[in-house]
C-alpha cells in the first residue's frame, strides 16, 4: 500500500526524509487537496546534503504529480510541502527512511553476533 500524507494547509510539513542512504532513485508523489471543490496550490522544498558537499535546497510549484531525483551524494534528504489548503499526498515510490535503516543495521548486528557465537559455542561442545 502507498504511504500517504495529509499535510495541513499553510503549514510546513515533512512528509519524507531519508538518513544516510546513497543510493540514487527518483522521489515521485501525487498531491490533491482533501476538499474536491478546491484548487492545488503550495509550494515543494527538497533539502538534500552529504558529507562532501554543503546543503542545498531547491524549491518548486506543488503539482498533481511531482517528481524529484535524489542522487548518490544525497545522504541527507528530506522533502517539505507547504500546500494553500489542506493537501493529501501519496507517494509512489518506495523508500528506505531513516527508522527502516536503523531497524536494517539492527538486523545486521543481531545476525552478526550470532554468527560469531555460533563458531564459539561449536567450538566449546566439540
Amino acid at each position: 500500500m502507498a504511504r500517504e500524507v495529509i499535510c495541513p494547509r499553510g503549514a510546513r510539513t515533512r512528509v519524507l526524509h531519508i538518513v544516510s542512504d546513497s543510493i540514487p532513485q527518483s522521489v515521485r508523489f501525487t498531491a490533491e487537496p482533501v476538499e474536491a471543490d478546491r484548487t492545488l496550490e503550495g509550494t515543494v522544498d527538497v533539502e538534500r546534503g552529504g558529507s562532501v558537499f554543503g546543503r542545498k535546497s531547491e524549491r518548486a510549484s506543488l503539482a498533481a504529480r511531482n517528481e524529484f531525483r535524489k542522487g548518490f551524494f544525497d545522504s541527507r534528504y528530506a522533502v517539505f510541502i507547504t500546500p494553500a489548503q489542506d493537501t493529501r499526498v501519496v507517494f509512489q515510490s518506495r523508500h528506505v527512511t531513516s527508522r527502516m535503516l536503523f531497524v536494517a543495521l539492527a538486523v545486521v548486528v543481531v545476525l552478526g553476533a550470532v554468527a560469531g557465537l555460533g563458531g564459539f559455542i561449536v567450538r566449546s561442545l566439540g
